[in-house]
């Protein structure tokens, strides 16, 4: 049988009624093709159409051979979007679970293939361009999708940033009650200023390593039980001057800069953001920032199970400070609400201002001599030299 077909629905799951390829629900379908079915095997010639807003260009075979079905594909889409490839209970579904934990970074994506039917085959995709809801840093996206009884590989993955890329690979073994997902993913040419947002603050440019294995149903799932390590560098750039001044509790030197020249900038000399991942906990491995003014290392931990983020930087000047800021930076919140306080205590609610001030009085009570320190708080090294290669080479290894 040779023929034209069309294909329209509320859910690519209704295209499935016919072909039995183990597809899924989706946003609307509209899809146009040119098919051949021989014997118990389909051919698809060429196949163009949406999902949802998302466009694609396809082809495919489907053969049914000892039992399973065997899918070789390729396809190409010139726009697409990841939430179309879930019904409208799904998204509903995500959006309740959103308004109630919270907003999260780490995507929520299902990975259980323990129910897939017996559907093997090798899926070769390009996307142009990703479409994502308030925008994001992932421009584009390629890869090798193989699945082999229940065991799903993404190969030669290459992800377009805003400046830079994205390669790796990922792994889900779901031949075991518990799915496992590992992915090793690497970062190069990207910015500190996208990935953090704040281009006034922070420049320069990033390489990163994210190497995760978990278990869980979803990707969120597998990394807030993860282990592995997750690292993120910089060897040049620029960082907003009063703030490298706060970073190396000069509070002087801060005060001075605000008051003067808020907008200039200080050569940012190395970052080393690294963490070793145990269990859904990452810890410092190591978290340091140098600058041509100071120097700031950091302690505690991040926990991906929450996102939630309890660090302490401390920090030394490379001049004398005249007015030292006897307490740490703490930065808290989760990944998508961070904040930072300059506090004793931990940070509480939205109490940071009351923090600030307190922080301040009792940094010039310690100047003036009214106030003695009990001589137990950590006190980062003066800055010196830092081989920033030879942590840089550490930290992505």
């Amino acid at each position: 049988m040779t023929m034209k077909m069309t294909a329209r629905g509320t859910s690519l799951k209704k295209l499935d009624y016919v072909i039995e390829a183990g597809l899924f629900g989706t946003q609307d379908v509209d899809f146009a093709g040119s098919v051949r079915h021989v014997g118990e095997d389909w051919f698809i010639d060429r196949l163009n159409g949406t999902i949802g807003r998302s466009r694609i260009n396809a082809k495919a075979t489907v053969l049914k051979r000892d039992g399973r079905t065997k899918i070789d594909a390729t396809i190409d889409a010139t726009q697409f979007d990841f939430d179309d490839l879930a019904d409208d209970a799904g998204l509903a579904a995500a959006r309740a679970k959103e308004a109630r934990i919270g907003k999260r970074v780490i995507p929520d994506t299902r990975i259980d293939l323990s129910r897939m039917g017996p559907t093997d085959g090798i899926i070769r995709f390009s996307i142009a361009r990703l479409l994502v809801e308030g925008g994001s840093a992932f421009q584009s996206l390629k890869g090798n999708l193989a699945l082999d009884h229940r065991v799903l590989k993404l190969e030669n993955a290459v992800a377009k940033l805003d400046a830079g890329r994205m390669t790796g690979w990922v792994n889900v073994d779901s031949t075991k009650p518990m799915p496992t997902f590992s992915t090793e993913l690497r970062v190069e040419g990207a910015l500190l200023e996208t990935l953090v947002g704040q281009p006034d603050m922070i420049r320069g440019a990033v390489q990163g390593l994210v190497r995760i294995t978990g278990h869980g149903t979803t990707i969120r799932e597998a990394f807030g039980n993860g282990s592995g390590k997750i690292a993120f560098t910089a060897s040049r750039g620029s960082m907003n001057r009063a703030a490298a001044f706060v970073l190396g509790q000069d509070l002087g030197g801060a005060i001075g800069q605000k008051l003067g020249d808020d907008d200039a900038m200080t050569p940012l000399t190395c970052a080393i953001l690294a963490f070793d991942a145990k269990n859904g906990v990452l810890r410092p491995a190591p978290f340091l920032i140098a600058t041509a003014v100071s120097r700031g290392s950091g302690r505690g931990q991040i926990n991906l199970d929450g996102e939630t983020v309890a660090l302490t930087v401390v920090g030394a000047s490379k001049d004398k400070p005249v007015l030292k800021l006897v307490d740490p930076l703490r930065v808290g919140g989760t990944f998508s609400v961070p904040s930072i306080t300059v506090d004793s205590q931990p940070t509480k609610g939205k109490g940071s201002g009351k923090g600030i001030i307190g922080s301040i009085g009792r940094s010039i009570g310690s100047a003036l001599g009214l106030r003695k320190d009990d001589g137990k708080k950590a006190e980062a090294p003066p800055p010196s030299a830092v081989n920033c290669k030879a942590l840089t080479q550490a930290a992505l290894r």
